[in-house]
């Protein structure tokens, strides 16, 4: 049974999400301690499709990724649903999908569609005539309160931190249950926010070379932020060491020299549980081996 990120966020410390684009990296980060996974829809576009993050996964494609994911691990499982597939009947059956998927939770964007990573810059925002609705069939179409609607803004970068507040303070009057203001440029503007959307859990990004504030949990706790994720920390460092390695393997160095990096085949396999599977195994064996006897 999952832990409830509801449950999580209520008590006191910050909840720290490590971004995953698949299911051993949920393993790897539920292994290391942490208390919740975060898929990134970034980090499934490009482990999927090969593909950027601008728009091209399918509701179908996140949803079979949502499902192995959590059911890899017994700890809550954050998803990105980008701008919700469409409109508000789109958004309807993304909550059913993901939530029938087993996660925790489902981030819905202000972003027009086709939407893009804010990373690259040039992001819009669509009117709130077009997004309320699509959180009003978000919040509605749940089948339980354990399943959390996260509302995100990106109208910071189009409109100014004043209208990126004031979007995330009707989101949470809506019923939002997390609100994430993307693109907060300095500790200040994570106060305002703090300030100027109160009685809401918010969520803090983590991007550890990026223009926003770097903050450790612990401080972006104190700053009022309950979450904090890290959207493609994993899949950035996986891309990194593979092309490090692929470099050495293709210009015929000596890849031993990447032993000290890699991890012990025996800590793969406890990662991905193979003691289970093998217990499993044996339980079966030794269950029909009785029936077997009779049967001779």
């Amino acid at each position: 049974m999952k832990n409830s990120l509801r449950t999580l966020i209520a008590e006191p410390g910050p909840v720290v999400a490590p971004g995953v684009h698949d299911a051993l990296g949920a393993c790897l980060s539920a292994a290391a301690g942490a208390a919740a996974v975060a898929i990134s829809g970034f980090g499934v576009s490009a482990s999927k499709l090969g593909s950027p993050d601008i728009g091209l996964l399918t509701l179908t494609e996140m949803v079979a990724a949502a499902r192995e994911i959590s059911a890899s691990v017994d700890v809550p499982v954050m998803c990105d649903g980008d701008t919700g597939y469409g409109d508000s009947n789109n958004v309807r059956r993304a909550v059913t999908e993901f939530e029938a998927a087993g996660v925790a939770s489902l981030m819905l964007e202000d972003q027009v569609s086709p939407k893009r990573c804010s990373l690259q810059g040039g992001v819009r925002v669509v009117d709130l005539d077009e997004y309320l609705p699509k959180l009003h069939g978000a919040l509605d179409a749940r089948r339980s309160d354990e399943f959390l609607i996260v509302a995100r803004t990106d109208a910071r970068a189009q409109h100014g931190l004043g209208e990126a507040i004031r979007r995330g303070r009707i989101y949470a009057e809506m019923g939002a249950d997390i609100v994430f203001v993307e693109g907060i440029k300095t500790i200040d503007e994570a106060k305002r926010i703090r300030d100027g959307i109160p009685e809401v859990p918010l969520l803090y990004n983590i991007q550890e070379d990026s223009e926003y504030p770097y903050l450790l949990p612990g401080q972006a706790y104190d700053l009022g932020f309950q979450v904090i994720m890290y959207p493609i920390a994993l899949t950035r460092l996986y891309a990194h060491a593979a092309t490090q390695y692929l470099k050495a393997l293709l210009k015929g160095e000596d890849t031993n020299l990447f032993v000290k990096d890699m991890a012990d085949v025996s800590a793969l396999e406890d990662a991905v549980h193979l003691a289970d599977w093998r217990r499993h195994e044996t339980e079966a064996l030794n269950a029909s081996a009785p029936s077997l006897l009779t049967s001779l």
